[in-house]
C-alpha cells in the first residue's frame, strides 16, 4: 500500500507528542514558569488518541482476522518481545531503579507480561501495545460496527455524538462513570470508540479539506487546550485530570491536529517522500525513547543541558526551550538508533568495487 503523506505526518506529530508526555525532565523548571508549565501539560497529552484514530483509518480495509494476526504477530509482538527481553536485561543497571536479578523479579517479570501488563518503570509505554493486541481479539466485532456505522452518514454522525457525549459526561464524573484506564476492560472501551471515531472521521477527510483550516485549526488547537487547561485549574481533582488520552478534551484536539496535517499537505508542498520515510521509524522510536531518555539522565546530560539553559535565561522562555530540546534531542538519537540496523543492512548488501580487488 503506498503510503499517505498526511497520515505519515500526523503519526511523527503524535510520535512528538508522545515524546513530550515522557520527557518530565523540563518538569525542574516548573516553579519559574507555572502557568506554561500547566498549559504544556495540555498541549502535549493526545499522542496516543491520534495513533488510536490513525490505526481505525486502514484496519477495517482488512477483511479476515487471520492474516491480521499474522501481519501483528511479525510487526507488533515480535518487537514487543524483544524490547521486554532487553528490558528484563537493562533496567537493573539504571541508577535508581528498583529492579535486581534474582528469581522474584524474573517471576514478577513474566507474571506482568503473561497478564498484558507493563512490568518495569522502562516499559511503562507499552502499555499501548498491550492494549492493541486486546482490539485486534475484538477485530471481527468491530469490523462489523464499522460496517454498520458506515450504511449511512446518519449513524456515523449519531455514534461520534454519543461517543463525545459519553466522553463528557465521564469527565465530568472524574471518571468514575465508565472507569476509563490503560488495561484490559478499562482500555478496551475509549480504544475501541477512538478508533471507530479515526474510521469515520477519514471517510469524510475529503470533505473537511479547505485553505482556511490552516489557520483556524491551530487557533482552535491553543484555545481548546487552554479551556482544558482552565477547567484542570478549576477542577483541581487530587487523583483524575483532563490530560489524558480518554478525555472529551483529546477526542477534540486530535480531530483539529488530523485535520490539519490534511490540510497541510494538500495546500502545501512539503517532501512526502521523506515525511514517510521518517515516520516509517516511529514506531522504534516510540519504543525505545524511554531508554534512552533514562540514559541521558544517567549520565547528567539533561542536568548540564538546564544549568546551560539558565545560566542565559530563566522564567517562560528558559521551560520552553528546554522541553523543546529535551524533545528533539530524543527524538534524533532515538532516531540514529533506528537507522543503524538499516544502515548495516545497506552496508552488508553493498557489493565491493573491483578496481578495489
Amino acid at each position: 500500500m503506498k503510503r499517505n503523506a498526511s497520515v505519515e505526518l500526523i503519526r511523527i506529530f503524535g510520535c512528538l507528542i508522545v515524546i513530550a508526555c515522557h520527557a518530565d525532565f523540563y518538569h525542574s523548571l516548573a516553579d519559574s514558569a507555572p502557568l506554561l508549565f500547566r498549559y504544556n501539560l495540555s498541549l502535549f497529552s493526545d499522542g496516543v488518541t491520534l495513533f488510536w484514530m490513525i490505526c481505525g483509518f486502514f484496519l477495517f480495509q482488512n477483511d479476515r482476522w487471520l492474516p491480521l494476526w499474522k501481519h501483528t504477530l511479525r510487526r507488533i509482538v515480535l518487537p514487543l518481545c524483544m524490547i521486554l527481553l532487553f528490558s528484563f536485561f537493562v533496567s537493573p543497571f539504571f541508577p535508581n531503579s528498583n529492579a535486581a536479578f534474582s528469581a522474584d523479579y524474573a517471576k514478577t517479570y513474566l507474571f506482568n507480561v503473561i497478564t498484558l501488563h507493563t512490568p518495569d518503570e522502562h516499559t511503562e509505554h507499552l502499555w499501548y501495545l498491550f492494549a492493541y493486541l486486546l482490539v485486534i481479539l475484538l477485530f471481527p466485532i468491530l469490523k462489523k460496527i464499522a460496517s454498520f456505522l458506515d450504511r449511512k452518514p446518519f449513524y456515523q454522525i449519531l455514534f461520534m455524538i454519543v461517543a463525545f457525549c459519553a466522553y463528557g459526561l465521564n469527565d465530568l464524573s472524574q471518571n468514575t462513570l465508565l472507569s476509563f484506564g490503560f488495561y484490559f476492560l478499562s482500555v478496551l472501551l475509549p480504544s475501541c470508540s477512538q478508533i471507530l471515531w479515526g474510521h469515520i472521521l477519514y471517510s469524510y477527510c475529503g470533505r473537511l479539506r479547505h485553505k482556511s483550516l490552516l489557520a483556524l485549526c491551530p487557533l482552535l488547537f491553543l484555545l481548546l487546550n487552554l479551556l482544558r487547561d482552565i477547567a484542570n485549574t478549576f477542577a483541581n481533582a487530587p487523583v483524575f485530570t483532563l490530560n489524558v488520552w480518554f478525555s472529551s478534551f483529546s477526542l477534540l484536539s486530535a480531530t483539529l491536529v488530523i485535520v490539519f496535517c490534511m490540510n497541510l499537505c494538500t495546500y502545501v508542498s512539503l517532501p512526502e517522500r521523506q515525511i514517510c520515510r521518517l515516520a516509517g521509524h516511529t514506531f522504534g522510536i516510540y519504543i525505545i525513547h524511554p531508554f534512552l531518555m533514562d540514559l541521558l539522565a544517567a549520565i547528567g546530560f539533561w542536568n548540564l543541558l538546564q544549568n546551560r539553559i539558565t545560566s542565559y535565561m530563566t522564567g517562560p522562555l528558559a521551560l520552553a526551550l528546554f522541553m523543546i530540546l529535551c524533545v528533539a534531542v530524543t527524538f534524533l538519537l532515538s532516531l540514529l538508533v533506528c537507522l543503524i540496523p538499516s544502515g548495516m543492512k545497506t552496508l552488508l548488501k553493498t557489493k565491493p568495487d573491483p578496481s578495489c580487488q
